[in-house]
């Protein structure tokens, strides 16, 4: 049933639902910031995945920053007060915005802490531009695209309508698949996402080809113990040859670093990674596991340093 009694918009009787609506998710999102943030850092590896790239060790995974768990308050506040669209669909719309929020939030962990892009002092005030987009305005946006005030129109919510009816329900979602909301926001999505391989175009030709090849030996590390700090029990040969996929890796990665340096940049994500993999060592003679420990701890520090700048 719907809950109200005509078909037009009334800026006041959506107050009346938004604010208590955007107080309860703001409380939601504060007790839920870790699993939002690790959802988030989930899609991002998925995508990641999903482009050839292996993404093990990112700086989310060590410090889940603010901006990290997708701000949901406004996106699922506006939607589930939009008292002009019945309430099985207002459900529905809200999990998809949602998860397309989270996703807008996946492309700014990417071109902010991803290994496979070269850093661009020109670029940083895009990144940081997306970070506070990401964070307010494209809940908003979603919100506007899915479920705004222009979906009223006469016949959609009208008082002592009959009950909602499954057959009715699949062939909206049906069509909201084809031409209605859904599309208008994986649009919006999709739109986002074009910043990456935008971003990927200032990078030096010689720093991606280092990157595309980083990705390739990446890709064939077996990732245990993960974290890298665990100390997870697994047989000799099989360290063995993870320790020299990995040195394989850590080779191109320094190739990486250095076609950085020669455009004067210096990738953090890379310099994290770094410190990972040697910490993931477990080589036989303790002299060379304390030196391993030792790069590490530098190649955290120059991460550090490069994050900061």
């Amino acid at each position: 049933m719907a809950d109200n009694s005509s078909s037009s918009f009334s800026l006041w009787r959506f107050l009346l639902r938004v604010i208590p609506l955007v107080i309860a998710a703001g409380v939601l999102w504060r007790v839920t910031d870790q699993q939002n943030a690790g959802f988030t850092i989930w899609l991002t590896k998925l995508l990641h995945r999903l482009a050839g790239r292996p993404a093990p060790y990112l700086f989310c995974d060590g410090s889940k920053l603010f901006w990290h768990a997708t701000m949901f308050p406004p996106v699922v506040a506006l939607t589930l007060a939009s008292y002009w669209i019945r309430w099985p669909d207002r459900l529905l719309r809200t999990a998809v915005g949602y998860v397309a929020h989270c996703a807008m939030t996946t492309i700014a962990i990417t071109l902010n802490e991803s290994p496979y892009l070269q850093p661009a002092a020109l670029l940083n005030p895009l990144t940081s531009t997306l970070v506070n987009a990401n964070y307010l305005m494209f809940g908003v946006g979603i919100w506007v695209l899915a479920a705004g005030p222009w979906y009223v129109r006469p016949g959609m919510a009208k008082s002592g309508a009959g009950p909602w009816r499954v057959g009715l329900m699949w062939r909206r979602a049906l069509r909201s698949l084809c031409c209605g909301w859904l599309t208008r926001v994986l649009l919006l999505w999709a739109g986002v996402a074009t910043i990456v391989p935008i971003y990927a175009m200032f990078g030096s030709a010689e720093a991606m080809s280092a990157r595309a090849r980083v990705g390739q030996k990446m890709s064939k590390v077996p990732f245990f113990p993960y974290p890298s700090k665990a100390r997870s029990f697994v047989e000799v040969r099989q360290q063995l040859a993870r320790d020299q996929a990995t040195i394989e890796a850590l080779m191109e990665i320094e190739k990486a670093i250095g076609a950085d340096s020669r455009v004067d940049v210096e990738s953090a994500p890379l310099f994290y990674l770094t410190a990972h993999l040697l910490n993931s060592l477990r080589p036989p003679h303790p002299g060379l596991a304390q030196k391993f420990r030792a790069d590490a701890e530098y190649s955290y520090h120059r991460a550090r340093n490069a994050r900061a700048r």
